[in-house]
């Protein structure tokens, strides 16, 4: 069905673009051993103008004639939006099923997203069972907004949902995709994780990152500086970067674990009294730093 599949394609293209706001069009086919699936690839200037082919008539007449060619079920993956005022968001949640729960959790999956699915601003979900190398089940959620992705991570039909599921699993993750800092924020068996705002973010990167690298300036740098300056500064940063990354973050997360996944309603009392305790330890790594500096060259150097 090759041949009829390329021509159904050739003819979306040419509808689609009549359509306000089309930009173009990719098809990806198969790599086997790789990829199974040809990707279809849609790009429009608004999310706007994707919402009004999505709901289009000509758009449901041609995924009937899709159906007759495929070998399967076709999914619809909204990936990117060009709302500055309001991105949309995406989340990846990533379950370790408990050995003998897979099929009780297949049901509450489709639970799950049957609650999302009439959530105001849910876009769409993908499921990947484990395969493989693959051992955790992943569910990638979009929203059309923070907002909208806030009020279902907090609402009580979500909670209700996950007082079901903590029977059926040893844990899980959550990585929201967004700011550049959320990789250092994830959280492991927290049923509420969420990426924590920017200006908390801020905060805790900086308390990992100012004694990390005033510590590599007193006890690391001597035994660069022989090196030409830029390979001096490249070893350092990938030092720096790789214990912010492993010891120092995930260390901080677990300290500062409840303060960070607090949600707005928890009462800006409790978000200033964080910040607080924050700003009062860099001011005691500042006053320690500020009192040994001077001694710097005392410290053991290479001969």
């Amino acid at each position: 069905m090759t041949a009829e599949f390329l021509r159904i394609q050739d003819q979306i293209s040419t509808t689609m673009s009549r359509f306000p706001g089309f930009l173009g069009k990719e098809v990806v086919r198969p790599a086997p051993g790789l990829q199974e699936e040809w990707v279809s690839v849609f790009r429009f200037a608004s999310a706007e103008g994707l919402r009004h082919w999505i709901e289009s008539e000509e758009r449901r007449a041609m995924i009937l004639e899709l159906d007759s060619c495929a070998d399967g079920t076709g999914r619809l993956q909204v990936i990117a939006g060009d709302d500055e005022e309001r991105p949309p968001v995406t989340v990846v949640f990533s379950h370790r099923v408990k050995r003998g729960c897979e099929a009780r959790f297949r049901a509450w999956r489709e639970e799950v997203l049957h609650e999302m699915s009439v959530w105001p601003g849910f876009l769409g979900a993908d499921v990947f069972d484990p395969r493989g190398a693959q051992e955790e089940w992943v569910l990638i959620v979009r929203f059309a907004a923070a907002g909208n992705l806030e009020s279902w991570m907090g609402s009580e039909r979500r909670a209700a949902c996950i007082v079901r599921l903590e029977p059926l699993i040893e844990g899980y993750t959550a990585h929201p995709l967004g700011s550049g800092l959320g990789g250092w924020f994830a959280f492991d068996d927290a049923p509420s994780a969420e990426e924590p705002p920017r200006w908390k973010q801020i905060l805790m990167v900086t308390l990992g990152l100012f004694p990390t690298v005033m510590l590599l300036a007193l006890f690391v740098d001597p035994w660069l500086e022989w090196m030409p300056f830029p390979v001096h500064m490249l070893l350092a940063n990938l030092l720096c970067v790789s214990l912010l990354t492993w010891p120092v973050m995930p260390w901080l997360n677990r300290r500062f674990g409840r303060w960070l996944a607090l949600r707005k309603r928890g009462g800006w009392r409790r978000h200033a009294a964080g910040a607080v305790v924050v700003a009062v330890l860099l001011g005691v790594w500042l006053a320690l730093f500020l009192a040994v500096w001077p001694w710097k060259f005392w410290f053991p150097r290479p001969a």
